[in-house]
C-alpha cells in the first residue's frame, strides 16, 4: 500500500485549483486530490451513471455521489461522473486519517460490496467520536488483538470474525452457534466475570480464551500491536476502520505507553470451552436478565491451542 506519509506530501505540493476543478493523481483507478479550499479529497468514477446525483454533508466531510466533475489539472482534464469524498478539515491528525481509510478501500479485496457511503459513514463516526475507552476496555482490546495476532498463523482469516461493533455478546462470532469470548485480567488469579447466558445456553457452543497481562515498561505496546495487525491485515478496511474508530482519540504516544510483557502472556494463555468454568449450571429464570458474577480458572487444567484451531476450522 502507498504510504501514507508519501501521498499527504505529494498532495501538499499540487496547486489548488482556481475553478470547479478538482486537481488530482491518479492511484489504483481511483484518485487523491484537492480543493480550491485545499481540503483533501478521494474520488472514484461512480458505477452508474445513470442516477440522481446525491450530495450530503457534515462539519467535516462532504460526500457527492455520482457528481459530474471535471478531474485533473489545466494540461489534462477529465470531466465524468464521480463519486466524491472530501475530508474539510485541514487538521493534520484527520487528513491522515481520512488518507489512511480511503488508501485501504482502494486495495480492499475482501468484500466487493462496501461502498464510498459506507467509507464515508466510518469517517463521519470517528470524526465525531470524542470519547477515550476506560483503561480496562483498552486492555480487553489488547487482549482481542493479541489473540487475533496469535491464531493469524494457523487461521489467517481469523479477523474477519471479529466482532463487527463494540461491546456485542461474543468478541468472535464463526457461526450462528459457534462463539470464541476473550475474557483478560492483570491480576495473578484467571478471575473473570462473566454473562451467565455467555456460559450457559441451548444455542451457543463457545470457547473461553483467558488472556493473563503484566504491565512492563519493554514490553509489547498497544501501538505495536494495532500496527501488527494493521500491516497483516493490510487490504481488510473493516478492521483498519473498526481500529480507526477506537483510536482516532488516541496519540501514538499515548498508545505506546500501554505495555504488556509478551513472553508473560504466551506463557498464560488458557483455552476453555463453557463446559469447564463454574457457573450456575441452570439457566436464567423467567423476568431475570444480564447476571453476571465472576468465576475464577486457576485450578482449571487448559486445553490445547491446536484443539480450538480444530473446532474453527471444524466449523466451516
Amino acid at each position: 500500500m502507498m504510504d501514507i506519509k508519501e501521498l499527504y506530501s505529494v498532495l501538499l505540493e499540487i496547486d489548488k485549483p482556481t475553478d470547479d476543478l478538482y486537481n488530482v493523481i491518479k492511484h489504483n483507478d481511483c484518485y487523491f486530490g484537492v480543493t480550491r479550499e485545499g481540503y483533501v479529497l478521494f474520488a472514484k468514477e461512480s458505477q452508474n451513471k445513470k442516477i440522481r446525483a446525491v450530495a450530503q454533508q457534515t462539519k467535516k466531510l462532504f460526500l457527492g455521489t455520482n457528481m459530474l466533475c471535471k478531474m485533473g489539472d489545466t494540461g489534462n482534464q477529465i470531466i465524468g461522473h464521480f463519486d466524491v469524498l472530501i475530508c474539510q478539515d485541514l487538521d493534520v491528525s484527520s487528513v491522515s486519517a481520512f488518507l489512511h481509510l480511503a488508501l485501504v478501500y482502494t486495495e480492499d479485496d475482501n468484500d466487493s460490496s462496501i461502498g464510498i457511503r459506507d467509507l464515508f459513514d466510518t469517517l463521519k463516526n470517528m470524526f465525531a467520536n470524542k470519547q477515550k475507552l476506560p483503561m480496562v476496555e483498552l486492555q480487553g482490546l489488547f487482549a482481542e488483538l493479541y489473540f487475533i495476532d496469535v491464531v493469524q498463523i494457523e487461521i489467517p482469516n481469523i479477523a474477519n470474525y471479529w466482532q463487527s461493533m463494540d461491546k456485542m455478546k461474543f468478541d468472535f462470532s464463526i457461526t450462528e452457534s459457534r462463539k470464541i469470548e476473550i475474557k483478560s485480567s492483570t491480576s495473578d488469579s484467571r478471575i473473570h466475570k462473566f454473562r451467565h447466558e455467555q456460559l450457559v445456553s441451548d444455542i451457543y457452543e463457545t470457547w473461553i480464551v483467558s488472556v493473563l497481562l503484566r504491565k512492563d515498561d519493554k514490553g509489547l505496546s498497544l501501538y505495536e500491536l494495532v500496527e501488527r495487525i494493521k500491516n497483516s491485515h493490510s487490504s481488510n478496511l473493516k478492521i483498519h476502520s473498526k481500529l480507526a474508530e477506537l483510536l482516532f482519540n488516541y496519540s501514538k504516544d499515548e498508545l505506546d505507553s500501554i505495555r504488556f510483557n509478551e513472553q508473560y502472556i504466551q506463557k498464560n494463555l488458557g483455552f476453555y470451552k463453557t463446559d469447564d468454568i463454574p457457573k450456575f449450571p441452570d439457566k436464567q429464570p423467567r423476568g431475570v436478565f444480564n447476571t453476571e458474577y465472576d468465576s475464577d480458572l486457576s485450578g482449571l487444567t487448559s486445553r490445547t491451542f491446536s484443539e480450538l484451531c480444530d473446532w474453527f476450522k471444524n466449523s466451516l
